[in-house]
């Protein structure tokens, strides 16, 4: 018998965290025996818990408070109206927790479970984690820890939530992805990268595991069952002869050559393989000999761009609503031609070009960020065949561009960077 895991499982809304955790507590792999503790379960514990000694304005703070005004009861009363208004709610309530009580709040107070069960010999399914410090905290706790990211894409998130309609769906999936935070004050609008909310897509980005989910009915699910006991078979030692997967290794590389990159906002690497070499390699960073963002602006220049637009054009011309704020620093992002730096992908694609020598036709691409529209332009134009992402929330202009231009794009599967050496180096010994 292996020592016992401990696990955190990661997603996006409707990808299957919570199938997987029923599958692997209801059946036993080998001589491991899986117990699960849920995030959103111990919300709904020290909900009721708040409601039952009083003061909830005093509990939850100034999140909740400007949320709902201080009135707990309004939070109970969404909470059962359904799925979509539930998952929300326990959102608010989750974010409350954490910036009351710090980032790694929820995750300290399912501790005692967890190392109860793990002193037992048990291993620990947590269900599910979406916030970058709660898996800080179990890094730096527990020494047999994994994150696993059960991916699936939006077209298949969706169907599995046939009853919420997609503009409300999309509502709370983007929410997942990357939540910002209401500004106070009266100034409307949002800031971004809200250190006490729903962070998926950071998470996806620190996972050790991705295992995909895009087929459905029940030979679906017993293949996405298949999966799931393969690799958590290999977490736990059973297959010493596993060699790493090639789509493992080249992403393991971009995920590495990433590191090169000085952008504040995300590291992004690409390499380029032709007949299983990699034939050149990328990372998103200003041209050579300019000067980085930090460097010249001391922070990012498009968020530079929006802070200059907002002070001089609204000063006199102010959005008629802060939806109207929030839409246009939302457009305002996706407008990767103001960005400084060349893109991860481009910059492989311009090696061959600086160097010379390497047709790009038929080749493959793995990068670590789906490519936005303009660097779909260049890998369209060049010949590649193939894109493989690691990324669960892909642009949809580009996606839609590459697939009407017969380039193939598949979702990356497997293990990732940050664990490919702590689990490949023993294995074959």
């Amino acid at each position: 018998m292996s020592d016992p895991l401990l696990i955190a499982f990661t997603g996006s809304w409707g990808s299957g965290c919570t199938t997987a955790v029923d599958y692997l507590t209801e059946n036993r792999d080998g001589n491991n025996e899986y117990i699960s503790v849920s995030i959103s379960t111990k919300i709904e514990e020290l909900l009721k818990q708040i409601e039952k000694e009083g003061n909830p304005a005093e509990k939850l703070g100034d999140t909740f408070n400007n949320v709902y005004e201080g009135d707990l009861g309004r939070v109970l009363e969404k909470a059962e109206k359904g799925p979509a208004d539930k998952k929300e709610a326990l959102q608010d309530i989750g974010n409350a927790l954490r910036e009351k009580n710090g980032g790694a709040y929820l995750i300290e107070e399912l501790k005692e479970s967890i190392d109860k069960n793990l002193s037992e010999g048990k291993s620990v399914i947590i269900d599910q984690i979406k916030n970058l410090a709660e898996h800080f905290f179990l890094e730096g706790n527990f020494r047999n820890y994994y994150l696993v990211n059960i991916n699936a894409s939006y077209e298949n998130r969706l169907k599995r939530h046939p009853d919420i309609p997609e503009n409300r769906f999309f509502e709370l999936d983007d929410r997942d992805a990357h939540e910002s935070q209401p500004r106070t004050g009266g100034g409307g609008g949002r800031i971004n990268n809200y250190a006490f909310g729903q962070q998926v897509s950071k998470c996806v980005d620190a996972a050790d595991l991705v295992v995909l989910n895009n087929i459905h009915g029940d030979a679906g699910k017993e293949k996405y069952f298949n999966y799931i006991k393969t690799y958590f078979e290999f977490l736990h030692g059973v297959d010493p002869n596993r060699s790493p997967q090639p789509q493992e290794m080249f992403m393991t590389a971009a995920r590495n050559i990433s590191l090169k990159s000085n952008c504040l906002k995300r590291k992004v690497g690409a390499v380029i393989i032709k007949d299983n070499y990699i034939v050149s390699s990328g990372y998103n960073d200003v041209p050579v000999w300019a000067e980085t963002c930090a460097q010249k602006y001391k922070n990012c220049y498009r968020d530079k761009l929006i802070v200059l637009f907002e002070e001089v054009e609204w000063r006199t011309k102010p959005p008629e609503s802060v939806r109207d704020k929030n839409e246009f620093e939302t457009v305002f992002r996706k407008h990767l031609d103001l960005c400084r730096a060349i893109h991860a992908e481009e910059r492989a694609i311009i090696q061959t070009a600086k160097l010379g020598g390497v047709s790009l036709t038929g080749t493959v691409l793995y990068t670590t960020l789906f490519p936005c529209q303009l660097c779909a332009k260049k890998i369209i134009e060049v010949g590649i065949k193939k894109v493989v992402y690691c990324e669960p929330y892909p642009y949809k202009e580009a996606k839609d561009m590459l697939l009407e231009s017969g380039v193939t794009l598949e979702e990356f599967h497997g293990v990732k960077a940050k664990a490919f050496f702590k689990l490949y180096e023993h294995t074959r010994l």
